[in-house]
């Protein structure tokens, strides 16, 4: 029996989405501006010229992609760790004592910043601030 062939790309990558917008791009504006040279359409061209940019901008994006998967001296464990320990500092400098949060952070930056600081942490299942007040102002009433 044949085995039935799937035309469906597996590669879903965010680098191989835009590199196959930036092709498409450039065929299309391609096309409009063969299009605007035939006809002559003034309107066609400006929309070539409108095509061009959406495929520097593709360009801008694959560029960004290639240069997020690249390595940094500077920061070892890759540019997206710390950013919870920066939030905690920050919101340390602006007063914050209490923190609510659904999620706890055992083992990682912003438990050893909290504890290091005295910040209560409180871990609750409430999606809301206003949840969370509304509690607060009931166990305060009784």
């Amino acid at each position: 029996m044949a085995k039935k062939q799937s035309f469906s790309r597996k590669d879903n990558s965010p680098a191989a989405i835009a590199f196959y917008s930036t092709l498409l791009n450039i065929f299309v504006a391609g096309s409009k501006g063969v299009l605007a040279w035939l006809s002559g359409s003034a309107a066609l061209l400006a929309d070539t010229i409108h095509g061009f940019s959406d495929t520097f901008a593709s360009l801008l994006v694959l560029m960004g992609i290639w240069l997020s998967k690249r390595k940094s001296e500077a920061f070892p464990w890759d540019l997206y760790k710390g950013k919870g320990i920066k939030v905690s500092e920050w919101l340390l400098q602006n007063g914050v004592d209490t923190v609510y949060t659904r999620k706890p952070f055992d083992g990682k930056g912003p438990s050893y910043v909290f504890s290091d600081a005295d910040v209560e942490v409180i871990i609750t299942e409430d999606k809301a601030i206003n949840e969370i007040r509304k509690k607060l102002t009931e166990t305060e009433i009784n």
